[in-house]
C-alpha cells in the first residue's frame, strides 16, 4: 500500500488515544457552573496533548450529555474494531500478496478511515452543543467557534461518502494526505472551542462573584471592618480577566501548513491563572462572612 495510507491509518492507535483524552477533557467541562459556598476548581495538572485535563463546565442536560456520552464511546469501539481489523487484514496480505487479500486490505482501511471520520464527528457534535451554556458571556465568538465546528462536523459527512467511493489505493493515498493537512485546521477548530468554553466559564463565574460581592458589601448584618476586604476585589478581578484574555490569544496562534502548533498547555497556564484568583476571591467572600457577619 503507498506510504500515505500507511502513515495514516498506522497512526491510529495514537490517534484513537489522543481522541479519548479529548473526550475526557470535554466530558468534565459538563458540570454545573461554579457559585458561592462552592470549591472553585483549583488549578490542575496540564500535560501534554493527549493527557486528561479535568476542568468544569456545564451541559445542557443531563440527558444530552448521557446521550452523547454513549455515542462516542460506541464510535470509539467501532473505530478500535476497525483498526484491529484493517491490522489483521494488512499482515495477512502483506504474508500472501494476492488479489483476494489485496481487495480485503483496500476494505478495512476504508472502514478504519471512516470509523474515525464517524469518531471525530461524534466528538465535534458534543464540543459544539457544550459551547451553548455560558454563550451568553460572549455571544458571536462563540457562535464563530461553533459554525467552524459544524462546518467540519459536514466536511465528514462529505468524506464518508467519499471515502466509501474509493475503489483503488493510490486514490485512498491522496485522500490520507489530504486529511493530515485539514486535520491541523480541525485540532485549531477543537482547541481554540475548548479555550473559549473555559474563558466563557470563568466570564459567567466573574459576574456571579461581582453580583455576590455587592450583595455582602451592601447588607446590614456585614460589620463595618469587613469593608476593607473589598478593596483589592476590583485588582483580583482584572487579573482574571487579564488571564483569559491573554488564554484567548493563545488560541489565535497561526498555524503553519505542515504541522498543528499546540497552544493549549500555553492557552491553559494562563486558565489556571485565572481559576487561582478565582479561588483566592471566593476564599475572601467566605472569610469576610465567616469573621465580619453580624448575627
Amino acid at each position: 500500500m503507498p506510504k500515505g495510507v500507511e502513515v495514516q491509518v498506522l497512526s491510529a492507535a495514537h490517534f484513537c488515544y489522543t481522541i479519548l483524552m479529548l473526550w475526557l477533557i470535554l466530558l468534565t467541562f459538563f458540570c454545573h457552573p461554579v457559585v458561592f459556598a462552592q470549591n472553585i476548581p483549583s488549578p490542575l495538572v496540564t500535560q501534554d496533548l493527549g493527557s486528561t485535563i479535568q476542568e468544569p463546565i456545564p451541559t445542557p442536560t443531563p440527558n444530552i450529555l448521557l446521550q452523547y456520552q454513549t455515542d462516542y464511546l460506541y464510535q470509539r469501539d467501532l473505530y478500535q474494531q476497525a483498526y484491529l481489523t484493517y491490522i489483521n487484514k494488512r499482515q495477512v496480505h502483506t504474508k500472501y500478496q494476492s488479489l483476494t487479500t489485496q481487495k480485503d486490505k483496500l476494505e478495512a482501511t476504508k472502514n478504519a478511515l471512516l470509523a474515525r471520520n464517524n469518531l471525530l464527528k461524534s466528538y465535534l457534535l458534543a464540543l459544539r452543543v457544550s459551547l451553548d451554556p455560558y454563550k451568553t458571556q460572549n455571544p458571536t465568538e462563540t457562535e464563530k467557534n461553533q459554525i467552524e465546528i459544524s462546518k467540519w462536523e459536514t466536511y465528514f459527512d462529505e468524506q464518508n461518502s467519499i471515502v466509501s467511493a474509493l475503489n483503488n489505493e493510490a486514490d485512498i493515498s491522496r485522500w490520507a494526505n489530504d486529511f493530515k493537512t485539514k486535520y491541523i485546521s480541525i485540532q485549531q477548530v477543537i482547541y481554540a472551542a475548548l479555550v473559549r468554553q473555559e474563558v466563557n466559564q470563568k466570564s459567567s463565574i466573574i459576574a456571579d462573584i461581582e453580583t455576590l460581592a455587592t450583595t455582602i458589601q451592601s447588607n446590614p448584618n456585614l460589620k463595618p471592618e469587613g469593608q476593607n476586604w473589598f478593596s483589592n476585589l476590583p485588582i483580583k478581578i482584572d487579573l482574571v480577566k487579564t488571564a483569559t484574555n491573554d488564554a484567548f490569544n493563545q488560541s489565535q496562534r497561526q498555524q503553519n501548513q505542515n504541522n498543528f502548533i499546540n497552544f493549549y498547555p500555553s492557552a491553559k497556564v494562563e486558565l489556571n491563572k485565572a481559576t487561582g484568583y478565582l479561588t483566592e476571591i471566593n476564599d475572601n467572600l467566605k472569610s469576610i462572612v465567616i469573621k465580619f457577619w453580624q448575627k
